[in-house]
């Protein structure tokens, strides 16, 4: 599969069309390449940097994909084994939960805390680890709902679990287990600095700028921000082997469970072939990563802005990239 010769010209009719602030699209290419195109109102310091949200939870995955890889934990290790300190105070159900439950949102664990506990969190100073450790013990406490699907403290619970295993904090172990591994140097936790750009939410038909950021506690589950460059780095490692994951455990982290999500992805097809994707958002930010991993390509598009009509554009341009470089082969 190609890219589409006209990749940059569509993502910045999609952005005009739309009026967003700014856009920035990465193509992973089957020969490894990672083409940019960015448009709008970008900072004047090189490389601006991008919130990614919630698709942070394919790297949770890979970092905990690494412990595996080198033999420290596995994805049949139970709740119960992988956090001793609490296996007496969570509920019996959980206790034989295995690994591979959470990271494929399988687990009965609630998607969120309680608002008020959100909010408290936000305000809250404790270290993130101490954190994710209240949450988590928290959220144990009660049976699991195996309705529940998506959850954030799920992988809140992975990042406490990463911590109790490699004996460093989530943040630490991320650099240390894939960014370092992958030669990723622009990144960072929250919302990207001052010098960077700023999130953006729609009131009343006006952009407004917004750094607000969920609590350090989430994490795991999605306050990675990067340069565009760094994050296909990080896609391309999962579009085609690479030497941050065995290629079984590749492989399994791709695999989906029932409920269609695989560990840090949603597991589906397009004319007629297995793709893998993502969508994340702090609420001021929206991202969409596509990986066609059998073609060994993807895309990732991110935008410093949200709201229902951005996240359904990029959507929308997602799949018209994706479809056009499906055209160009056939």
């Amino acid at each position: 599969m190609q890219m589409p010769a006209d990749f940059s010209a569509y993502v910045a009719e999609s952005r005009a069309k739309h009026i967003a602030p700014a856009i920035g699209a990465v193509w992973i290419g089957a020969d490894g390449t990672l083409p940019l195109a960015l448009h709008g109102a970008l900072p004047p310091a090189a490389g601006p940097q991008w919130h990614i949200g919630s698709c942070t939870k394919a790297m949770t995955a890979t970092v905990f994909g690494r412990l595996v890889d080198r033999g420290l934990i596995s994805f049949d290790t139970t709740l119960a084994e992988a956090l001793p300190p609490l296996a007496d105070r969570m509920a019996g159900a959980y206790r034989d939960i295995p690994m591979h439950a959470l990271l494929t949102h399988s687990s009965g664990i609630a998607r969120d805390p309680a608002q008020s506990t959100f909010r408290a969190l936000r305000r809250s100073t404790a270290p993130a680890a101490a954190q994710r450790l209240f949450l988590v013990e928290a959220a144990l406490k009660e049976p699991p709902d195996l309705k529940q699907g998506y959850s954030n403290i799920g992988y809140i619970t992975l990042g406490a679990v990463i911590e109790r295993i490699s004996n460093r904090s989530w943040e630490a172990t991320l650099t240390r287990e894939v960014m370092i591994p992958l030669g990723i140097a622009r990144f960072g936790f929250g919302p990207p600095g001052l010098s960077q750009m700023s999130g953006h939410r729609r009131i009343k038909s006006v952009w407004h700028e917004e750094r607000v950021d969920n609590p350090v506690a989430y994490g795991p589950a999605g306050r990675v921000h990067l340069a565009l460059e760094e994050w296909g780095r990080f896609l391309r490692a999962h579009a085609r082997p690479s030497i941050v994951l065995s290629e079984a455990t590749r492989q399994r982290l791709h695999t989906p469970a029932k409920n269609g999500f695989a560990m840090g992805w949603l597991a589906t097809h397009r004319r007629g072939r297995r793709v893998l994707l993502h969508t994340g958002s702090n609420t001021a930010w929206f991202a969409q990563a596509t990986l066609l991993p059998d073609q060994g390509v993807g895309l990732g598009i991110v935008c410093n802005a949200f709201d229902p009509k951005i996240e359904r554009a990029v959507g929308d341009l997602s799949r018209d990239l994706i479809d056009r470089a499906f055209s160009a082969t056939t």
